[in-house]
């Protein structure tokens, strides 16, 4: 990130959700702090990704927050998770 960090610059983080199942990767929560800290730091902007849930809201708070309605999909079959938007 720092060879491409300038004021212009938007960087996208799509990390696995907290407390989700079958994501199949360990992402501590301390990654979500460390992800806080990074675009508290850098120069251009950074678009985080995350469940809309008290634990992302505490650690993201310092941020803009945005939630997109969504309608999820699994194989094929409707699932019934959707979220509006909020911006």
């Amino acid at each position: 990130m720092k060879r491409y960090d300038r004021q212009h610059t938007l960087f996208y983080s799509d990390p696995p959700y907290w407390k989700t199942e079958g994501c199949g990767v360990e992402w501590g929560f301390g990654n979500y702090e460390l992800m806080a800290k990074l675009a508290r730091d850098i120069d251009g902007m950074l678009m985080i990704s995350a469940n809309d849930i008290p634990e992302m809201r505490e650690a993201l708070t310092d941020f803009i927050r945005c939630v997109a309605e969504v309608s999820a999909t699994k194989s094929g079959l409707p699932m019934q998770s959707t979220s509006t938007l909020e911006c």
